[in-house]
């Protein structure tokens, strides 16, 4: 990814590295830190993109991602970044110029509306407003049963567990993490796992499921750490 980073001729390649490299740190908790990135994914393909598009984009044919789904995987994750660090107007705004650059067209660039589906799940979770976290979660599961990302229906399913942990369904917040905590292991998926343990302890009907929670998310925490990954610190940026 590093020669991506440094110059990539074509301005989407290179958005998408960078948008890449924010993704991972905000993974970890460096809010601040993937904003810088996914500033940078932005810049690279933003300008002169209308609502829609702009003369000379593809509208997600099998030559691969263009420069709106670059754009909409980088602001996006501007608006995960802004969640992270409490400012949810503007995650809320940035969520909508994503909407106008993906359309009505639902069938369309369905990666991006299924992370547009998550980042607007998680901004109504940080506001408190499960009634309109659900929705928008289920509608990313929906979307992401039809696609081909296995990560894609884990992580949906994850939201949807969450969502439902808010609206005061633990029952079915605790079956769905068990069924994201299974597919987590199977396919490797070390950050959701852990975010599963997490929400696990929390849902968790009793004190011996709840330890045992905890114990997972420690695990995974673990073997995060031993792949290089590094948490940010509680009060630090």
């Amino acid at each position: 990814m590093t020669p991506l980073l440094r110059g990539a001729a074509d301005p989407v390649l290179g958005s998408l590295a960078a948008s890449t490299k924010g993704s991972l740190s905000r993974q970890l908790g460096w809010h601040a830190a993937a904003s810088e990135w996914d500033g940078r994914a932005a810049a690279l393909v933003l300008p002169g993109l209308a609502p829609g598009g702009a003369a000379g984009d593809s509208a997600g044919t099998s030559a691969g991602p263009d420069r709106i789904d670059a754009a909409c995987d980088a602001m996006t994750g501007l608006a995960a970044d802004a969640l992270g660090v409490g400012r949810l107007d503007l995650a809320r705004r940035l969520l909508g110029r994503t909407r106008a650059l993906l359309g009505d067209d639902e069938s369309a660039r369905v990666r991006a509306r299924i992370r547009l589906c998550w980042v607007s799940a998680e901004t109504a979770l940080a506001a408190g407003d499960a009634a309109e976290a659900l929705p928008h979660a289920e509608a990313g599961l929906r979307l992401a049963e039809a696609a081909p990302s296995v990560r894609h229906r884990v992580k949906s399913t994850l939201l949807v567990a969450a969502a439902a942990a808010a609206s005061g369904d633990r029952e079915r917040a605790a079956a769905l993490a068990e069924t994201v905590a299974a597919s987590a292991d199977e396919h490797g998926l070390l950050p959701l796992g852990w975010a599963t343990a997490m929400l696990s302890a929390g849902v968790a009907a009793t004190q011996a499921q709840r330890s045992s929670a905890a114990a997972r998310a420690r695990s995974y925490e673990q073997m995060i750490l031993q792949r290089g990954g590094r948490f940010r610190p509680a009060g630090t940026c």
